[in-house]
């Protein structure tokens, strides 16, 4: 299955910010939004310094292909931590000391960039590789900002749940860039873990649905149908959870069967 990657929708970040005249945020179709008020006006000043952050890019095909370049790093990263994570080289531990398996195919990019910013400042690299890492990262971290900023306006367009949290989302991208971009080695180590625990804080409601469908399964499914595999225990559930993937539901399924002993052999047909 490939990997989603995202669209803007409400804005184009190359319309709106390339020119340093511009003070609204230009539609996907090059018209302006509607008159800026206090709220918007502060996501197009961030937008805007994220910008700053991008490459020197001459157009929109640029914009988009640089784009592209952001989806493959993420795919990238997403693949090398959850191989890390395999090898117990790294863990997930949230502040109250509970150890938690992350989905890394599933988990959203500003979580996957915080962990790698985390991970870069917990190891000692070569001066050089670090500083060329650090500059991906920062304008991954710019591109992110760009997108939450995207879904604030998607969000209250559909008058659904979410603005806030991609408001906060886009504020910590800006602060990581902030970070990155800071001369103190100290100060940097102190606001990557900073970025880890905010990224682990916001995974939390992903958790709380995992724990939903295990509880779920363990009560209602598993009962009655204890030989299903995975995959046909994930088809009975589908429609109770209908804004999991089926593959997501899959994986909750065979880590609530990790939990209980004495399972028997799930059926492979």
């Amino acid at each position: 299955m490939a990997a989603y990657h995202y669209q803007f929708q409400a804005y184009h970040p190359y319309l709106t910010f390339s020119d340093p005249t511009n003070s609204l945020f230009v539609q996907i179709d090059g018209i302006p939004a509607e008159p800026g008020n206090t709220d918007n006006d502060a996501l197009f000043r961030i937008g805007r310094d994220m910008y700053k952050r991008l490459p020197d890019l001459k157009s929109i095909e640029d914009f988009d292909k640089d784009f592209v370049n952001y989806h493959e790093a993420i795919d990238t990263f997403k693949v090398n931590l959850k191989k890390l994570a395999s090898e117990e080289i790294i863990g997930t531990c949230l502040s109250d000391g509970t150890q938690k398996e992350i989905d890394y195919e599933e988990a959203a990019d500003h979580f996957i960039l915080a962990m790698v910013w985390w991970f870069v400042n917990l190891k000692h690299f070569d001066l050089n590789a670090f500083a060329e890492v650090k500059l991906e990262l920062r304008t991954l971290f710019a591109y992110v900002a760009l997108i939450h900023i995207d879904m604030v306006f998607v969000f209250n367009a559909n008058q659904t749940e979410g603005a806030i949290e991609s408001t906060i989302q886009a504020a910590f991208a800006l602060s990581n860039v902030l970070s990155i971009e800071a001369d103190d080695e100290n100060q940097q180590k102190l606001k990557s873990r900073l970025a880890y625990q905010g990224a682990i804080a916001s995974h939390k409601p992903t958790y709380k649905k995992q724990r939903e469908v295990m509880d779920h399964y363990l009560k209602h499914v598993y009962p009655n149908n204890p030989e299903l595999s995975n995959d046909k225990a994930a088809e009975l559930l589908v429609e109770k959870f209908e804004d999991i993937s089926f593959r997501t539901l899959s994986k909750y399924i065979s880590q609530a069967k990790k939990e209980m002993k004495d399972i028997p052999p799930a059926s492979k047909v």
